[in-house]
C-alpha cells in the first residue's frame, strides 16, 4: 500500500483541447481505487469540464463531462472550483454536471497546503 495520503489533481484546460481532461479523469479514478484520497480542482477553463449537455458528437470524441459522474461511485467527493471562475466565464453550479464546492482562492491555497502531492493538467 503506497505511503501517501492524499493527491490534488488540477484541471486548467478546456474538455476538448487536448487529452489532458481524459488523463486527468482517469488518473482520479484509478488514485480512488487504490483508496487514496483524491482531490479535484477545475480552475480557469477547466470548469468547461463541468458543464452539462456537452455535445462531442461532430468532433468524434467521447464527452468527459460524464465521465465525472463516476466520481462519487469511487468516493471522490472533494471536486473544487474558483468562483472567480465560474462568474468569469458567467457559468452557476446549476450548470454543472456534479456538485462541487465553490471556493475563494485563499480557501483553496489553505486546502493544497495539506496535499502530499499535487499534479496540473
Amino acid at each position: 500500500m503506497s505511503t501517501f495520503k492524499s493527491v490534488m489533481i488540477i484541471n486548467h484546460q478546456a474538455p476538448h483541447a487536448s487529452i489532458d481532461a481524459w488523463e486527468a479523469l482517469d488518473l482520479a479514478l484509478t488514485l480512488a481505487a487504490f483508496d487514496q484520497q483524491v482531490f479535484v480542482v477545475y480552475l480557469d477553463d477547466g470548469v468547461y469540464q463541468l458543464l452539462k449537455n456537452q455535445d462531442t458528437t461532430k468532433l468524434g470524441i467521447k464527452n468527459c463531462s460524464r465521465a465525472t459522474g463516476a466520481f462519487s461511485d469511487h468516493d471522490i467527493n472533494d471536486v473544487y472550483v474558483l468562483k472567480r471562475d465560474l462568474d468569469d466565464r458567467k457559468i452557476t453550479v446549476e450548470e454543472l454536471t456534479i456538485n462541487v464546492t465553490t471556493l475563494q482562492t485563499r480557501e483553496l491555497k489553505d486546502i493544497m497546503q495539506g496535499q502530499d502531492f499535487i499534479i496540473h493538467f
